[in-house]
């Protein structure tokens, strides 16, 4: 990243909530579109990790200014999200999803918040400045690249992209609505979709305002 982004209260949550390694009562999370789109996985509950990385602290860290930037009325939400998609950056593997399903390049999945290639061009479509900022050719080559290596760009993508779908689709479709499309969510019941229940809980506990500092990684 170019530039110093500042995170306090919700920050000091997410690490105060991972290092008191709980168990959410949730079904299993599923890390993609595609992967919750197939319906894959079963209904355990979710053991957060005891710690988060650097890396994913950085990622929720830029989800939370740029939701911020964008007058999201409850950024935490954009957080959710991207913690649900790839758990922040934090799977082994997030880069590229849906080859694995015999998905072709523009049907694909991409980066930490895993959008699609037609996702993404009609953000950029709807916000040029964001083409003018990050891409120099506005190729669909460029276009995905950007979204695997460059975090900020998909987080921004992803952040336009939500807003969107909340004046397409409703407030109340607008995160199911980013899982599956306006067409996608109003053909299922967003209060029983695993992704939709996910979302909500990471939303809340990011929410949360801990009394103690954040314990650094030994």
């Amino acid at each position: 990243m170019t530039r110093n982004l500042f995170f306090t209260g919700s920050l000091a949550a997410i690490i105060t909530i991972f290092s008191a390694s709980f168990i959410l009562n949730l079904p299993e999370p599923k890390g993609t579109a595609v992967i919750a789109a197939k319906g894959q996985g079963g209904t355990p509950a979710v053991l957060l990790p005891s710690s988060v990385s650097a890396k994913q602290v950085e990622i929720l860290k830029v989800a939370y200014n740029v939701a911020k930037q964008d007058g999201l009325k409850n950024p935490e939400e954009l957080q959710a999200l991207v913690f649900q998609e790839t758990k922040a950056g934090g799977m082994k593997s997030y880069k590229v999803a849906g080859q694995e399903f015999g998905l072709r390049t523009n049907e694909r999945y991409y980066g930490v918040a895993q959008m699609k290639l037609s996702a993404a061009k009609d953000v950029l479509l709807k916000h040029p400045e964001i083409k003018t900022k990050y891409l120099q050719t506005n190729t669909d080559e460029e276009i995905v690249a950007n979204l695997i290596l460059n975090n900020e760009f998909a987080i921004r993508l992803a952040s336009k992209y939500y807003l969107m779908m909340a004046e397409q689709c409703g407030e109340h479709l607008k995160i199911a609505a980013y899982n599956r499309g306006c067409g996608g969510a109003k053909k299922v019941n967003p209060s029983e979709m695993t992704y939709v229940k996910n979302v909500k809980m990471y939303s809340l506990q990011l929410k949360m305002k801990p009394n103690q500092p954040p314990k650094k990684e030994k």
